[in-house]
């Protein structure tokens, strides 16, 4: 069974745009969490060289109805040209904290 939650992952080189999408997604309930990871090393090719840089990395956890729009909203607002955008379904969880999620991005 899946839910209708949705794990969203992007990345930033820069914390202060990382803090700025975090908050706006969470004022706009595009999201009802955003957890930012500091310093991950990311590794991979760009023109044709191997990459490694340290970002943030953005955990997002959304309902499926706002998936679009917080990919709008990513393409629009993030610092990168092509950045990443990533979204999982979740299988399984705390019901409460499903209810919860569902409740915080209602449009």
């Amino acid at each position: 069974m899946t839910t209708p939650i949705r794990m969203v992952y992007t990345t930033t080189d820069d914390g202060e745009v990382a803090d700025r999408l975090a908050k706006t997604m969470i004022e706009r309930r595009l999201a009802a969490c955003v957890k930012i990871v500091p310093k991950v090393s990311s590794y991979y090719r760009w023109e044709d060289k191997v990459q490694c840089d340290s970002e943030y990395w953005l955990v997002i956890k959304t309902h499926h109805w706002q998936v679009a729009n917080l990919k709008q909203f990513i393409s629009e607002q993030h610092n990168y040209d092509s950045p990443e955008f990533i979204v999982t379904e979740i299988v399984d969880g705390l019901e409460s904290y499903l209810d919860w999620v569902e409740v915080q991005t209602k449009p």
